[in-house]
């Protein structure tokens, strides 16, 4: 289910700022041949507005939790899960360890990239046996293939990354033998952003 949100505050305006921007650089980039060599050096720059509508943090930018729109929406959808278990999915270990951060009446377990095979495979049990654990904010990158997380029946999608596959596995891991409820997955989509386009 796409949920689409309207950001506000700082990260509206660094988005904006940074997108006109990388459109004054696509207006003067040449045609043909030359463009390709120019659009392999924009891409950087595509991605760092692909993370800016995710969440400004990724960049390195600190943003107050006001100023976070997908946080207001978030709230909401964790309210409305119930006793759910519910997997977050980023592709960013920052903005992973924020959200377990925000949310510790969960008792939430993180597995990204950063986080030691040990104890990867802990907090996977924990979330798996652990009834007070309902939240594992996970990584789309290191967590989407392979995995049996269908503890959780609700997934939200904080942010996207450019790889359609890794969403795709990564729906895949509450979907699974043993699941006991009808999964729900949320994307939280950024308007009239990159975002749109990669959804």
């Amino acid at each position: 289910i796409p949920v689409r949100v309207k950001m506000v505050g700082r990260q509206a305006e660094l988005y904006e700022e940074m997108r006109r921007t990388l459109q004054v650089e696509l207006r003067h980039a040449p045609d043909g041949a030359a463009f390709r060599v120019k659009a392999k050096e924009l891409m950087p720059h595509m991605t760092r507005l692909l993370q800016l509508a995710g969440h400004p943090g990724m960049l390195g930018d600190y943003i107050e939790d006001k100023d976070l729109a997908k946080f207001d929406v978030l709230d909401e959808l964790l309210a409305e899960a119930g006793d759910q278990k519910v997997l977050l999915w980023d592709h960013h270990p920052a903005v992973l360890d924020r959200l377990a951060a925000r949310y510790p009446e969960w008792n939430p377990v993180v597995i990204h990239g950063k986080v030691a095979e040990r104890a990867s495979e802990a907090a996977k049990k924990r979330f798996r046996e652990d009834p007070e654990c309902r939240m594992a904010c996970v990584s789309t990158l290191a967590m989407s293939e392979g995995q049996n997380l269908q503890a959780g029946s609700v997934a939200i999608f904080h942010s996207l990354p450019w790889h359609y596959e890794k969403i795709i596995q990564a729906c895949g891991r509450i979907d699974r033998i043993g699941q006991t409820r009808p999964p729900t997955l949320y994307f939280l989509i950024a308007e009239n952003t990159l975002e749109e386009h990669v959804f």
